[in-house]
């Protein structure tokens, strides 16, 4: 079994983190339905949101992203205190039921 910690090490000690030196932005967003996958999959991200990480209009350098959702709320205490430990800002995404759509 992996341990916590190391969960937490590899999540965030993976490439360069995309940073933003802004304050606080709450913005919200669609997730868009991929037919080939047959889900809600493609999340599109408002000019608002690009503003604060100007790095992901350079088109010469990919971007990824990594997800953490802790199984309590112990990991994500954990999770937290190492990274204030290292000086970094969780990017916190929620996802909402909609409506249902009609067809």
């Amino acid at each position: 079994m992996v341990s916590k910690q190391t969960i937490l090490n590899a999540f965030i000690n993976t490439g360069n983190l995309i940073e933003s030196q802004d304050d606080v932005l709450i913005t919200t967003g669609k997730l868009v339905y991929k037919e080939s996958t047959r889900a809600w999959c493609i999340i599109r991200l408002k000019h608002e949101f690009i503003k604060y990480f100007p790095k992901l209009l350079d088109v010469k350098k990919r971007a990824s992203y990594k997800i953490l959702y802790p199984k309590n709320q112990e990991v994500l205490e954990d999770f937290i205190k190492q990274v204030k430990e290292e000086g970094k800002r969780p990017l916190l995404l929620y996802f909402f039921e909609d409506e249902e759509l009609s067809k």
